[in-house]
């Protein structure tokens, strides 16, 4: 099920640069804007509930199910056409397996947010040059890799900080109010 939703919200809808299904990915994390409910709802209470489906295939007991779930999601950050729209709905169940029991799973999404930085970097040059210039990224003679948590082996790049930085405003109030 999940190769086939891949596959399906991957597909290239030309007319409007985006892929075809990637609507289905709103319902997938089960997000419904506040006070808006569906006209079906007052027909039939179901139609109101919406379900997190990622949540639960991020932390299906499965390891397999995990890491494909995983495997989805770095493709979808990274080879969407769209994926700047849904890239704040996505990234905290990428940054959720940094901490899976697994840990091929923590590779991956340590991979998968590798790749967004590079990603981000070449979308964002100017940005990144400055920051390099002004010496934001610290000075070369500061060890950053000292110290650092289970699964960094490394301190990441600068363009995979800046984009999970960039994505993190608009999820990180509500997860600390949980």
């Amino acid at each position: 099920a999940v190769e086939l939703f891949e596959a399906a919200a991957c597909v290239p809808d030309r007319a409007k640069r985006r892929g075809a299904g990637t609507a289905a990915i709103v319902d997938l994390v089960g997000f419904r804007e506040e006070n808006v409910l569906p006209v079906a709802a007052f027909y039939d209470s179901q139609c109101g509930v919406s379900v997190n489906v990622l949540a639960e295939l991020a932390s299906h007991r499965n390891h397999r199910a995990r890491s494909r779930c995983c495997g989805m999601l770095s493709r979808l950050l990274v080879y969407l056409p769209d994926s700047y729209d849904h890239q704040t709905r996505l990234l905290p169940y990428v940054l959720s397996f940094l901490c899976d029991d697994v840990p091929s799973i923590r590779a991956a999404a340590l991979e998968c947010i590798a790749r967004c930085g590079r990603q981000y970097e070449e979308e964002h040059r100017d940005d990144v040059i400055e920051r390099l210039q002004f010496g934001v990224d610290g000075d070369e003679a500061i060890d950053y890799d000292a110290g650092l948590p289970e699964p960094f082996a490394s301190r990441p790049s600068l363009g995979a900080r800046l984009f999970v930085r960039s994505n993190t405003g608009r999820f990180f109030l509500a997860v600390l109010d949980e």
